[in-house]
C-alpha cells in the first residue's frame, strides 16, 4: 500500500508541469476548436469502450489513462521533440533535422511516454489488467487523449490558415480519418501489456516486442504515410511547387482516405484480431474475482 501511494505521488508530481501547460493550451485557445478536438475524441473513446463492454474498466482508471496521454505524454512530448529538433538542427542541419525528428526521434519519444501511461496502470491497478482486451481498451484510451490534445494545435493552425473550411478539413482529416491512429500505435503496446499480465506465465519479452511493433507502426505513418498525405492534398503540379488553395474532392475523398487505410488497417485488423482471439479463448472461464460486485477496488 505504501509503494502505490508514493508512485501515485510521483506520478502526480510529474505531472504537475504537463498540467500547466494543458491548462494554459486550453484557456488561450478559442472554445470553438478546444471542442472541435474535444467531442471526437471522447466520442471515439466511447466507441474503443465498447471493445471490452462484457467487462468495463473503472471509470477512474481510464480517466487517469484518458488524461495521461492528453496532459502528460502529449505536453511532454512537445518539449522533448522541440528540443530535439533545435539540437538536431545545429548537429547535422535544419534539412536533416526537418526529417529525422518526425520520422524517427518524434514516434520513440511519444510512444515511450503514452507507454508510460501503461506502466503507471500496472504498477498501480495491475489488478485491472488480466488480459489482451483490457490492455489495448487503455492503450487506446491513451493514444485517444494524446490525439486529442495534438489536434488543438493543429485545429488552430488550419482555423489561422483556412478559416472555418480550413478546421472542417483539419477535423476531417485528423478527427476522422487518422482518428485511431495514436489510439492504434499505443493499444499494441497495451495488447502486449495484457498478454503479459495473463495468469499463464509470460517472459516480459512479450512487451519489449509489442512496445517495438507499437513504434514501428508510428515510424511508418509519419515518414512515409503522413508524408504522403500531405503531398495529395498539396496537389502542386510539380514537386517542390506551390500548393493548391485547397485540396481536390478526389484526393480528399478517395486517395487519401486509401493511403490511410493501407497504413492504418494492418495494426487496427490485427488488434481486432487478438481481441476476438482472446474473447474466444475466455469464452469458458469463470468471471475474473475483480469483477465481483463486492470488490471495492471496482
Amino acid at each position: 500500500m505504501r509503494a502505490r501511494r508514493a508512485i501515485g505521488l510521483a506520478a502526480t508530481i510529474l505531472s504537475l508541469a504537463p498540467a500547466w501547460g494543458f491548462y494554459e493550451l486550453v484557456t488561450g485557445t478559442p472554445w470553438l476548436i478546444v471542442l472541435a478536438a474535444v467531442v471526437p475524441a471522447v466520442a471515439w473513446t466511447g466507441v474503443v469502450l465498447l471493445f471490452d463492454r462484457d467487462e468495463p474498466e473503472p471509470p477512474r482508471v481510464l480517466l487517469a489513462m484518458f488524461l495521461w496521454g492528453a496532459v502528460v505524454a502529449a505536453l511532454t512530448s512537445q518539449t522533448v521533440n522541440d528540443g530535439a529538433y533545435a539540437w538536431l538542427a545545429t548537429a547535422v542541419g535544419v534539412g536533416r533535422a526537418h526529417t529525422w525528428t518526425p520520422g524517427l526521434l518524434a514516434p520513440l519519444v511519444e510512444e515511450g511516454l503514452k507507454a508510460g501511461g501503461l506502466v503507471v496502470l500496472w504498477l498501480l491497478w495491475r489488478d485491472q489488467v488480466d488480459g489482451v482486451r483490457d490492455g489495448i481498451v487503455y492503450g487506446a484510451v491513451i493514444g485517444m487523449g494524446f490525439a486529442m490534445t495534438e489536434n488543438v494545435a493543429y485545429f488552430l493552425v488550419a482555423t489561422v490558415q483556412g478559416g472555418f473550411d480550413g478546421l472542417a478539413r483539419a477535423m476531417y482529416l485528423r478527427a476522422f480519418l487518422q482518428g485511431f491512429n495514436h489510439a492504434a500505435f499505443t493499444a499494441t503496446t497495451g495488447a502486449a501489456l495484457g498478454w503479459f499480465c495473463r495468469p499463464t506465465r509470460t517472459s516480459v519479452w512479450i512487451v519489449v516486442l509489442g512496445f517495438v511493433a507499437a513504434v514501428a507502426q508510428h515510424v511508418l505513418w509519419n515518414a512515409i504515410g503522413s508524408q504522403a498525405v500531405s503531398q495529395l492534398l498539396c496537389g502542386a503540379e510539380a514537386p517542390g511547387g506551390v500548393c493548391r488553395l485547397a485540396p481536390t474532392d478526389t484526393s480528399m475523398f478517395v486517395t487519401v482516405p486509401l493511403v490511410v487505410l493501407a497504413f492504418l488497417a494492418p495494426g487496427g485488423l490485427t488488434l481486432l484480431g487478438l481481441g476476438l482471439f482472446a474473447r474466444t479463448a475466455t469464452a469458458t472461464r469463470a468471471p475474473s474475482p475483480r469483477y465481483d460486485t463486492a470488490d471495492s477496488t471496482r
